[in-house]
């Protein structure tokens, strides 16, 4: 490993903001204590690039994982956590909107 190339990871920030506020800690100090907080514009913006990927080609790849991914953009942006089951959040009923059946 070339340890002096620099390397990103998109969705380093998705998973950091969930380890901190839902990761289950086996041994040693929780996440909240070994990570620093991810600023919200980070966490979306990881949210969304992630996305845009499977949108772009990847929903027929995995069409369960593509729609799991647009209730939890939906929902951050909708002031949710994002870091709650998306799918509970997503399937809670609503109240009708006017014009709805």
């Amino acid at each position: 490993m070339d340890h002096g190339t620099t390397r990103s990871d998109p969705d380093l920030a998705a998973h950091i903001t969930v380890a901190r506020r839902r990761g289950v800690t086996l041994l040693g100090p929780p996440a909240a204590a070994v990570f620093a907080p991810v600023p919200h514009t980070d966490y979306l913006a990881a949210i969304l690039d992630d996305l845009a990927q499977v949108l772009d080609g990847g929903l027929q790849e995995s069409p369960c994982y593509g729609v799991l991914n647009a209730c939890r953009v939906l929902m951050v942006r909708g002031g949710g956590p994002g870091t709650v089951p998306s799918t509970a959040w997503h399937c809670t009923p609503s109240p009708p909107t006017s014009g709805s059946r």
